[in-house]
């Protein structure tokens, strides 16, 4: 399997959203209050107003270029696995994993029925990476919340590919 084909780490590292978001998970104290959240396919979301990627400048000219639909925090329960899948609506996305204990996010692909070869996506602090979500991927997280920054752009899998991000990434940095 080939990792370009999975995720890509952006060079740009993150200051505004990181610590803003940061701040927030330190305020709920270990979960996110009820009042806050909404189901987003299982996980337990808080939106978060999309002006604060006017703040981080290399969210800022992602937007102008592929305009961003919504942005938010998404929490996973203690002791959860989000199971083999590829996203329905989105093909790809840019995630910021900001807390965790003790979590595993990996791409697989079929080697036959019973088997997957897979990647693991160990990510950084404070890191964006573009997110190839018509990749079979899953999460493993264990003994604490786990929380990720998570953006949808307003096109979807036909319009919008991990393709069309990167190449407009390789061609910003010349």
């Amino acid at each position: 399997m080939d990792l370009n084909d999975c995720f890509y780490k952006v060079d740009e590292g993150s200051n505004y959203v990181a610590d803003y978001c940061l701040s927030l998970i330190k305020d709920w104290q270990g979960k996110p209050p009820k009042k806050l959240t909404q189901s987003y396919f299982g996980f337990e979301a808080v939106p978060l107003n999309k002006e604060i990627i006017l703040k981080e400048p290399w969210l800022k000219d992602l937007n102008k270029h592929f305009p961003i639909d919504k942005i938010g925090i998404i929490a996973m329960k203690p002791f959860n696995n989000y199971d083999w899948h590829t996203d329905g609506n989105r093909g790809v996305s840019v995630n910021m994993l900001l807390s965790h204990t003790k979590s595993y996010c990996f791409f697989g692909e079929q080697v036959d029925y019973i088997n997957k070869n897979f990647c693991e996506l160990d990510y950084s602090p404070k890191t964006f990476y573009i997110f190839n979500t018509q990749m079979p991927h899953c999460v493993f997280n264990f003994n604490s919340y786990r929380y990720l920054f998570s953006i949808e752009f307003k096109e979807h899998k036909d319009k919008l590919s991990y393709e069309d991000v990167l190449t407009w990434i390789w061609r910003s940095n010349g």
